[in-house]
């Protein structure tokens, strides 16, 4: 027997792999929606990079703390390769904005 495969609830780095892979057109309402969730500090900003997993996320620090919110340098490395692949658009001051923000941390 297989599970039913379903997209996760759970707000965090997963939801950004179609984003900085560049499966999001730059003009559409899920490239702001995910630009938006990356600068949150409601959700995954903070002063030291991006979380793991959204700070409004039921897991958030919980249980197995590894997965549930400190930052992985990899995936904030992949934050700032796409920032940068991705300036020259409409789009390059909120991406600026990021890209210099998380290189600062």
């Amino acid at each position: 027997n297989h599970e039913e495969k379903q997209f996760s609830e759970h707000k965090g780095y997963l939801n950004l792999f179609p984003l900085f892979f560049g499966y999001i057109e730059k003009n559409s309402q899920e490239f702001n929606t995910l630009l938006n969730f990356i600068k949150s500090s409601e959700h995954i900003w903070s002063q030291y990079g991006l979380l793991s997993l959204s700070r409004q996320d039921p897991y958030f620090g919980d249980r197995f703390n590894y997965w549930t919110g400190p930052i992985w340098v990899n995936m904030n490395f992949l934050a700032v390769s796409y920032t940068h692949l991705t300036l020259p658009t409409i789009y390059s001051v909120q991406i600026s904005v990021v890209a210099v923000s998380l290189k600062k941390k």
